[in-house]
């Protein structure tokens, strides 16, 4: 079942054009991750997702419920934290949940009992009655989860929910996602790509308003990297195994279907090639490089 779909999504901010034809399905109980540079178009497809904007043409679905033509319906199903947030600076952090657990339609003990939870979850809930005016960008970050979480929501969207956390911070929101990942469907933009290798079912990477790239797509994800120790050269030919391609000290072979890693080092070894090490070549990084250095 697809929980969120975009059709054909085109937004333009006068002559900018900042979404251009995006299309694509993010099924139930998956975690997919948006990179790309600023600019790319990851925000501005979340705020339309979220109604915060209305698209040019084309239209973003939740549940099968267009967001355009009911989008209170269809935000009963999302928990959104879209950019940094930013709250009433006299209001504490516990009277911002509430106010967010109201609108959502909870009761007063459920309002209590939900609060309690997901503030535990986020690592807010120690200073939940201080003024929000006197948060850090982190506890800001932190609380703005929590407002998401609130309502235990099936689907989330996370604009950079990791942004102003420290690396504790990261990790512990990292293992969160991947908890909530099991029963939710999350969608959420990043910068990081160890982020996204770590969280993602699926990443799509946008340059100036396209998607340039769908890992559901490709099947080659991950590569053979076999690092040899000494000069490369003498290698036999491995084209039987599938193709291949040299770095300055490795050997990276996209293998074909039911090769065996190790009837690749035994030929390797059989040819005098010394091996240093033997490991899976992510090439999400080459991949990030090459679409964002083809829109510059």
């Amino acid at each position: 079942m697809s929980r969120i779909a975009f059709e054909g999504i085109f937004k333009s901010f006068s002559d900018i054009q900042a979404l251009s034809d995006v299309t694509f399905e993010v099924s139930d109980g998956s975690s997919t991750g948006i990179l790309g540079p600023n600019g790319s178009g990851k925000t501005t497809l979340m705020k339309i997702l979220t109604g915060l904007l209305r698209p040019d043409s084309g239209k973003a679905m939740v549940n099968d419920i267009s967001v355009g033509t009911n989008p209170k319906e269809a935000m009963q199903h999302v928990g959104s934290l879209i950019e940094q947030p930013e709250f009433y600076t006299y209001l504490s952090g516990y009277e911002t949940l509430e106010f967010a657990c109201r609108i959502r339609g909870l009761g007063k003990q459920e309002t209590r009992t939900e609060i309690a939870r997901v503030s535990q979850m986020t690592g807010c809930y120690d200073y939940l009655h201080r003024r929000t005016g006197g948060y850090s960008r982190g506890m800001k970050q932190r609380l703005g989860l929590s407002i998401a979480l609130a309502g235990d929501p099936e689907i989330l969207v996370l604009d950079e929910p990791t942004f102003g956390l420290d690396p504790k911070g990261m990790k512990e929101l990292g293992d969160l996602i991947l908890e909530m990942r099991r029963t939710k469907t999350i969608l959420f933009s990043t910068h990081l790509l160890n982020e996204a290798r770590t969280l993602c079912d699926r990443i799509i990477i946008m340059e100036s308003g396209r998607m340039k790239y769908d890992s559901k797509d490709d099947p080659s994800m991950r590569i053979l990297r076999i690092k040899i120790d000494g000069r490369i050269n003498n290698i036999p030919e491995l084209s039987i195994f599938g193709s291949y391609s040299f770095t300055a000290d490795s050997i990276l072979i996209n293998k074909k279907d039911k090769v065996n890693n190790s009837d690749i080092i035994e030929m390797l070894v059989s040819n005098g090639i010394k091996i240093d090490k033997v490991e899976d070549f992510d090439t999400l990084s080459a991949k990030y490089l090459s679409v964002v250095e083809k829109g510059s």
